[in-house]
C-alpha cells in the first residue's frame, strides 16, 4: 500500500557559516583539522570533559565537492559537523576529542581510492563515503585488505550488499557471514534492490490515477552504464516485468555517468518505442540533459498522435539533488523561468529516494533541534535528505569506537557496528540522538544498546545494509516535493 503524505516544498543548500569559520575549516579542507572551537548551544548534554592528555580520534571523510555529485556536499558536511560538535561536547569518545580529516574525492573512483589511501595514511579510525556507489566499489577492496571500517550514507548501489568480492579482492574469505568479520563497508541508505521495487510499484500505480493519470505498462529505462546504473536498471526491468510490464528489447539505454553534448539520439528511440514512462537512473546534469532533448522534440510537435498523454518520468536517488533543478533551467540566469524538469517545458518528472527526513519519527525531529541549534549552520528547512543518513553514520561509527574500546583496531570497530546498530541481545536499550550521553556512558561500562537514528531504525542487516520506506518525490516550480511513501513492509514483501 501507498501512503500519502503531504506535499511539502524542499528547500535545498545548507548555509556553511562564513568564511574562515570553524565549519569552513574543519570539513572543507584536506587534512586533520579539530572541531573543538565550534561551540554549538544544543548538544545533547554533557560537561564535555575530554582527556587533554589524550591524542584526537581522527575519522576520515571522502566528500565529492568539485565533481558530478557535489550537490550533496553541504549535506554530507553538516551531517558530520552536527554529530562531532555534540560528541565532543559530551567528553569526546573513550574521553578524547573527535576532529575530522576530509578530502575532495571529486566523484572519480580512481581519485575516492587515492584519498581512502591518503586518510588511511593520517591515521583515521574509520572513513566515511564516498557518496558514489561507483567511487565505493573501487574503494571496497583496499578497505577489505586495510580492515577500515567505511560507512556511506549515500551509495545505494545492489552490488556493494556483503561486498567483499572474491573477483577484485583475493583475501575474501568465502562461505562466512559477514557479521563475523567478512565486510568492512557499511551504509545507513537501503540498497537498490529496494529502490528498484519502490520505482517500479510507482510506475504501474501512476502518479495520479485518480486524476485520470494512468499507471505505466510500458517502460523505456536510461541508466548509467557503471556500478550504480547497471544493476539498478536491471532489478527495475526485472520487477517491473514480473508484473505485467513491458520493457522493448531495445529499451534499455545505457550511457556514461558523465554527461553527454546531447541524447538525441536515445530520444528517438524512445520516440520509436511510444512508452508510458520512462526511467532515468543517472545523475542530475545527465537527467537534465536528456529531459530538454526529449522536451524540446516533444515541443516540435514530433510526438506520435497516438502516444499516450499521460507519458511521465521517472527519475531515481541519482538524480534527486539541488543541481537537476538548476541545470534543468531553460535560462540558467532566470532561477524563476521556464524549466525542462518541472513540466514547464516538457513531461513531468517524478522520482524515488530513501525517506529519510521523516517530520513523522521522534527521532529525526531529534536531529533537527541539534541542527537548528548549531550556530554553524542554516535552518532545519535546509535539511537535505542525507543529512541524517550522515548524521547517523558518524554516530554510528564514533559509538562502535566507544564499544570496541578502540579507534584504531578495525576489526573490533567494525564487530561493534552489527551491535551498536541493532543490540547485541533482543533486551538492548534504545537510545535515539538526545540520548546519546546515556548511550556512550552504557557503552563504557559494557551495557548493550539499539541505536534508533535520525534517518531510520538503521538496524544493520548481516551484509552492512539497512531498510526503510521509500518517498516518491516531484519537481514543481524550483524544488522538490513529496508526492506519496512506498513502505518497507510492501518492498519486503514483493519477490
Amino acid at each position: 500500500m501507498l501512503r500519502a503524505r503531504p506535499s511539502r516544498l524542499r528547500t535545498w543548500g545548507l548555509a556553511l557559516g562564513a568564511a574562515g569559520s570553524c565549519m569552513a575549516l574543519v570539513l572543507a579542507s584536506a587534512g586533520s583539522l579539530g572541531t573543538s572551537a565550534c561551540a554549538s548551544k544544543a548538544t545533547g548534554g554533557g560537561t564535555g570533559t575530554m582527556n587533554p592528555a589524550g591524542p584526537p580520534i581522527v575519522i576520515g571523510a571522502s566528500i565529492d565537492q568539485s565533481g558530478g555529485l557535489k550537490g550533496n556536499a553541504p549535506a554530507m558536511k553538516a551531517g558530520i559537523l552536527v554529530a562531532v560538535q555534540q560528541v565532543n561536547a559530551l567528553g569526546g569518545i573513550l574521553g578524547r576529542e573527535v576532529t575530522v580529516a576530509t578530502q575532495d574525492d571529486k566523484d572519480v573512483p580512481a581519485t575516492a581510492l587515492t584519498v581512502a589511501k591518503s586518510l588511511q595514511g593520517l591515521g583515521v579510525g574509520g572513513l566515511l563515503g564516498p557518496i558514489g556507489s561507483g567511487e565505493v566499489s573501487d574503494v571496497l577492496p583496499f578497505i577489505q585488505t586495510s580492515k577500515l571500517v567505511e560507512v556511506s550514507s549515500t551509495a545505494t548501489s545492489t552490488e556493494l550488499s556483503g561486498a567483499c568480492k572474491p573477483a577484485k579482492d583475493t583475501t575474501c574469505p568465502t562461505g562466512s557471514s559477514y557479521a563475523s568479520g567478512a565486510s568492512y563497508f557499511f551504509r545507513t541508505v537501503p540498497s537498490d534492490a529496494y529502490q528498484a521495487i519502490a520505482v517500479g510499484i510507482f510506475a504501474q500505480r501512476g502518479p495520479n490515477p485518480d486524476a485520470g493519470m494512468g499507471g505505466c505498462k510500458k517502460m523505456d529505462v536510461v541508466h548509467n552504464d557503471d556500478s550504480y546504473g547497471d544493476p539498478l536498471a536491471a532489478a527495475i526491468e526485472s520487477y517491473f516485468t514480473s508484473k505485467g510490464g513491458v520493457v522493448p528489447a531495445d529499451g534499455d539505454f545505457p550511457v556514461s555517468s558523465m554527461a553527454a553534448s546531447d541524447y538525441l539520439a536515445q530520444v528517438g528511440k524512445v520516440f520509436n518505442d511510444l512508452p508510458d514512462c520512462l526511467v532515468l537512473a543517472v545523475y542530475p546534469l545527465v537527467a537534465a540533459t536528456f529531459m530538454e532533448n526529449l522536451s524540446t522534440q516533444l515541443a516540435g510537435d514530433t510526438r506520435p498522435a497516438n502516444w499516450n498523454k499521460s507519458f511521465f518520468v521517472i527519475g531515481t536517488d541519482g538524480t534527486y539533488d539541488p543541481s537537476l533543478i538548476t541545470d534543468g533551467l531553460e535560462n540558467m540566469s532566470d532561477p524563476s523561468g521556464p524549466s525542462y524538469v518541472n513540466g514547464t517545458q516538457g513531461p513531468p518528472m517524478y522520482g524515488t529516494v530513501a525517506q529519510t527526513n521523516d517530520t513523522g519519527r521522534s527521532q529525526y525531529n531529534e536531529l533537527v533541534s541539534l541542527y537548528v541549534a548549531n550556530d554553524q549552520l542554516a535552518t532545519a528547512a535546509a535539511l537535505d535528505p542525507y543529512m541524517s543518513n550522515q548524521y547517523d553514520a558518524t554516530i554510528l561509527l564514533l559509538l562502535a569506537m566507544q564499544a570496541a574500546g578502540t579507534a584504531t583496531d578495525g576489526s573490533k570497530i567494525q564487530h561493534s557496528m552489527f551491535n551498536v546498530s541493532r543490540g547485541k541481545t533482543s533486551s538492548a536499550l534504545p537510545f535515539g540522538p538526545l540520548d546519546l550521553a546515556t548511550a556512550l556512558s552504557t557503552l563504557a561500562t559494557g551495557g548493550d544498546i539499539n541505536y534508533q537514528g535520525a534517518s531510520g531504525d538503521v538496524d544493520f542487516t548481516d551484509y552492512g545494509d539497512v531498510i526503510a520506506d521509500f518517498l516518491v518525490w516531484e519537481v514543481k516550480g524550483q524544488g522538490f516535493v513529496n508526492n506519496t511513501v512506498i513502505l518497507s513492509s510492501d518492498l519486503m514483501a514483493a519477490p
